[in-house]
This record gives structure tokens, C-alpha cells and sequence, in this order.
């Protein structure tokens, strides 16, 4: 397999390559907070920690304690038997687990399509040759296993009384609609565009939430991938954001080794993590699972 493979040729010339390495909690309640956690394979074989789910006879059950998960784990105590996980495992940090992929001493990790934009673009930033690539865990059918998120983690309230509550609708109207729709933001509101463009965090903003339509993932990178590909123009790209990320991905290709860390960082997760995304919809091989409800049930 190519974990062990990872260790036996020692790819990165570190001369103490260690196995795949996760923090100790292991697992995350979501795919986009999935960073160093063993999500995915838990997914493959059909485990789905931290969310409450039904099983095949209809009855409700916790994700991290069902027949699956045990045997997510076994799989997992074998490969550390076998020395394929870290032989720290369990005991790294977060930033240890940074470490070794800098020092080119593991070089599979597992998080959500964007892990480039945040994490990865670290151990690139310290090592101008680091490179990856993204796959997917399937089952034995091919199937790749995946739990919807919570559409509702978050919320904007109102105190009561407050004069005037229809501004809240209008800022979000302006953030999520006006300014992501504007082709002539650049124009019109240039430090935002230029916010757009250094990638600052969504928490910058006065609202610190997302909402964005349900296909707007597969939607943006369908218009990043025709414009890079030249079947449309920028100027027919529907966002700011895609507009821009458009130009990261072309200055990324014009120069490869020489690129800066941040248009790697979107091409990479667009072009990499995304596409994936995209051809395994289209190939009809996700395999979606509605929880129950997320969280922990009140008594």
C-alpha cells in the first residue's frame, strides 16, 4: 500500500520516516473540521463518529460507538502493529503532526478538500517542493461513504426591541449576494476585492457565518475549471472569489516551481481536492448518509 510504501523509500530524504499520524481525539463531528482525524476511514467502513445516524434495521445510534467504528479501529490498532501509523500515535500535537509533514517524514495526512488553503500551505510555504496530490477512500464497491454537515451550526440573532432588525437581512444580502455576484467589484469596492484576493479569513467580516447555496461548491469550481480551460472568459466567471482564484490557478501554472505558496494553495484545492469532488458526483460513487442530528441529545 502507499503508507508503506511512504516508509520503506523514504520519499522526503528525511532518514526517519514515521507512519500516518492523527491527533488523539481522532475523530471530528464534521468533514470540514476533519483535519489529522481518521474520518475518512471510518467512512470506508461505513462508521460515521460523532454524529447520530440510523442503522440497516431504523434505529437511531451514535456514530462513534457502532459495530462499524469498532471496526474502523481494529483496522487501525493492526496498521500500527504493523508500524504503518506513527508509533508517537496518540501523543502528537497538532503542530507535531505540522512538523513531520515539513520535514518530509510522513506524507499522508487526511482533512477536507480545502486543507490546503490552511494547513498545508504551511508545510508548502516551508518547503517550496512539497507536493500533493488528493484521493478519496472508498469501500469494497467503490462507494465513498459521507455524512451531510449540519446546514444550521450557526446563527445571527437580533436583541429585542432593536429598531431597525431588517439591517441584518441586508448585510447578509450585501455580503453573500451584491459583493460575491459584482463583476465590477474591483472597481466599485476595491479593498474588498483586495480582501478577496490575500484570502483573509471569512472571520473578518462583522458576521462570522456562511451562506452559500447547496451546489455552490461544484458551481464556483465549474466555472474556475472552464475559464483555466478557456471554454469562457474571466468576465463570465459568476464571482469575485472564482475570479480571482482563477488568476491564482493561472499564475500557478505559468511556473510551477517557482509559483507563490498561495496560488499552490489554490490550485491545489480547487484543482485537486474539488475535481475529485466533482468527478466522483459525477460518477454517482458518493454514498450520502442524513443524520439523525448532530451533537450531543439534550435530556
Amino acid at each position: 500500500m502507499i503508507a508503506e510504501a511512504f516508509l520503506r523509500e523514504d520519499p522526503g530524504g528525511s532518514g526517519n520516516p514515521v507512519g500516518m499520524a492523527f491527533i488523539p481525539y481522532l475523530t471530528a463531528d464534521d468533514y470540514a473540521g476533519s483535519g489529522y482525524a481518521m474520518n475518512a476511514i471510518a467512512s470506508a467502513f461505513g462508521a460515521y463518529p460523532k454524529v447520530w445516524v440510523r442503522d440497516e434495521e431504523g434505529n437511531v445510534q451514535y456514530g462513534s460507538t457502532s459495530p462499524q467504528m469498532k471496526a474502523a479501529l481494529g483496522q487501525m490498532a493492526q496498521w500500527f502493529q504493523d508500524g504503518i501509523l506513527d508509533p508517537q500515535f496518540g501523543t502528537r500535537t497538532w503542530d507535531d503532526i505540522t512538523a513531520l509533514l515539513t520535514n518530509g517524514q510522513t506524507g499522508i495526512t487526511f482533512g477536507p478538500w480545502h486543507i490546503p488553503d490552511w494547513l498545508l500551505n504551511n508545510v508548502r510555504g516551508m518547503d517550496g517542493k512539497a507536493e500533493f496530490a488528493a484521493y478519496a477512500l472508498s469501500d469494497g464497491e467503490g462507494k465513498v461513504h459521507v455524512t451531510h454537515s449540519n446546514p444550521s451550526s450557526g446563527y445571527i440573532v437580533v436583541q429585542k426591541g432593536y429598531a431597525n432588525p431588517e439591517v441584518l437581512i441586508k448585510m447578509v444580502n450585501l455580503y453573500f449576494d451584491e459583493m460575491v455576484n459584482n463583476g465590477n467589484l474591483a472597481v466599485e469596492e476595491p479593498e474588498v476585492n483586495s480582501y478577496i484576493k490575500q484570502g483573509v479569513d471569512g472571520t473578518a467580516r462583522p458576521i462570522s457565518l456562511e451562506i452559500n447555496a447547496y451546489t455552490s461548491l461544484l458551481d464556483d469550481y465549474s466555472d474556475i475549471s472552464r475559464c483555466v480551460n478557456g471554454e469562457i472568459g474571466l468576465d463570465q466567471v459568476r464571482t469575485a472569489e472564482s475570479r480571482n482564484i482563477v488568476e491564482s490557478v493561472n499564475s500557478y501554472l505559468r511556473d510551477p516551481e517557482n509559483s507563490e505558496t498561495a496560488d499552490w494553495s489554490k490550485y491545489t484545492s480547487r484543482m485537486e481536492g474539488v475535481s475529485l469532488i466533482d468527478r466522483l458526483t459525477k460518477e454517482e460513487r458518493f454514498e450520502w448518509v442524513d443524520p439523525v442530528f448532530w451533537g450531543s441529545p439534550k435530556p
